[in-house]
């Protein structure tokens, strides 16, 4: 079955809700941006063959023309090197044993890191190189990201669209954990 534009989004958000539910019902700790593609990817591939998406449609570390490269994306066909979507994956972990200071500038740094993403990921659907791009993000101890990314870039003109999902899971206690999409337009 082909994935039509459409479904391709859909299918991205599905495999988030699948990403959150394996996070839950795993009790698993994500560490890195790594352990979150991989989990991500499993989730990716699961939805696929839940609606009959082929997998061989699927991308991971994507080499871009600049030298650069995304996280991950699924091909538009196997004759075309056109993407029909082009995920970015960031993680943010607030240190827990780092001073004040540190943890603003750290979580400055990872701010700084998704609007220069952002900025990439437009670029690429205006060179028409994918038709749909988007972050995926794991924000744990802190609300930084889901509180001030977005205004961020829309100041910037940038008019991406985001929906966060809280992850509960019962060993991570009083901290916040939760798993954003935001759809680069």
């Amino acid at each position: 079955m082909a994935v039509t534009l459409h479904g391709s989004k859909e299918l991205i958000d599905h495999a988030a809700s699948e990403l959150i539910g394996s996070l839950r019902s795993g009790d698993y700790e994500v560490d890195n941006e790594a352990e979150l593609c991989h989990m991500f990817w499993a989730s990716l591939i699961k939805s696929c063959e839940s609606v009959g998406v082929r997998t061989n449609s699927l991308k991971a570390q994507i080499r871009l023309a600049n030298g650069g490269s995304v996280d991950m994306g699924l091909l538009a066909s196997q004759s075309d090197h056109r993407y029909e979507v082009m995920i970015e994956a960031k993680v943010w972990l607030r240190p827990t044993d780092a001073s004040a200071w540190s943890k603003r500038n750290q979580s400055t740094s990872k701010r700084r890191q998704c609007i220069s993403d952002a900025r990439r990921l437009v670029k690429l659907i205006g060179s028409r190189a994918t038709q749909y791009a988007g972050l995926l993000i794991l924000e744990r101890g802190s609300t930084h990201l889901r509180r001030n990314l977005l205004s961020e870039l829309k100041e910037m003109k940038l008019t991406p669209t985001e929906h966060w999902v809280d992850v509960l899971r019962p060993s991570i206690g009083r901290r916040k954990e939760h798993v954003g999409l935001l759809w680069m337009n």
